[in-house]
């Protein structure tokens, strides 16, 4: 009997197939791990996340230096003049006074701004327009001076405004009457206030000069002035009275 090789192919196929099938081992051990591939490209950017409560509040810094003097600012409008007084019988007036009492009048006013030195610390000065020339017939006088002062420090130390009063040249004294005065600052800030006296002296028939000096009791960044245009004029006043 012949048989045709596609039969024979496929018995021969079938055989090998049975054989492979029973013959088969176990599976063998996993074999290692091979090396790791290249990193993949970076991903998209995430969405933005939850905003984060509010931290507590930083300790206070120090404070800054102070600021300059700012500019001086525009004058007021003049108000409305009052109601003329009602004169009452047996009033005694100004005028009335002056007349019965007062020889001679006198009077300065200084209308301009002034600063002292702080590189000459303690040196008297003459407080500008602050002088007056009088002619004394050998009687009783009041001199009298009034201003307001600015006075700065440095922050650490004291300073004070000083004024004196001189006739003649010389510091009147203090017997009697205030022939000097003074307006303190103390440390750290500034102070503004007025400095005033009144002081009695009988000058000697003749020709007299009553002048004014100040100065800043210490120096070296602090100052004293006197704002005539914003703070108020300085005025020197002198009367002789009748004996």
């Amino acid at each position: 009997m012949k048989i045709s090789f596609k039969v024979l192919w496929a018995i021969t196929t079938l055989v090998c197939a049975f054989a492979i099938a029973s013959c088969t081992g176990s599976s063998g051990d996993d074999g290692k791990d091979g090396a790791g591939g290249p990193q993949g490209p970076q991903g998209e950017k995430g969405i933005q996340g939850i905003q984060g409560p509010i931290g507590p509040q930083g300790l206070r810094g120090t404070s800054g230096d102070q600021g300059p003097i700012g500019l001086q600012g525009l004058k007021g409008s003049t108000g409305d003049q009052g109601i003329p007084g009602v004169p009452c019988a047996g009033c005694v007036d100004t005028a009335s006074i002056v007349a019965g009492a007062v020889t001679n009048y006198w009077t300065k006013i200084g209308a301009t701004d002034a600063t002292t030195s702080f590189t000459t610390p303690g040196v008297w000065e003459p407080l500008p327009d602050m002088s007056l020339d009088v002619n004394s017939s050998g009687g009783f006088f009041l001199i009298q001076f009034a201003a307001p002062f600015q006075v700065s420090t440095d922050g650490s130390n004291p300073n004070a405004a000083q004024v004196r009063l001189l006739i003649d040249g010389v510091q009147a004294s203090t017997a009697g009457g205030q022939g000097n005065a003074q307006l303190e600052a103390e440390t750290s800030h500034r102070s503004i206030g007025v400095i005033s006296f009144i002081h009695p002296e009988i000058l000697s028939p003749g020709s007299h000069t009553i002048s004014v000096e100040w100065r800043a009791a210490v120096g070296s960044n602090r100052w004293v002035n006197q704002v005539a245009q914003i703070h108020g004029k300085r005025v020197l006043t002198i009367i002789e009275l009748k004996r």
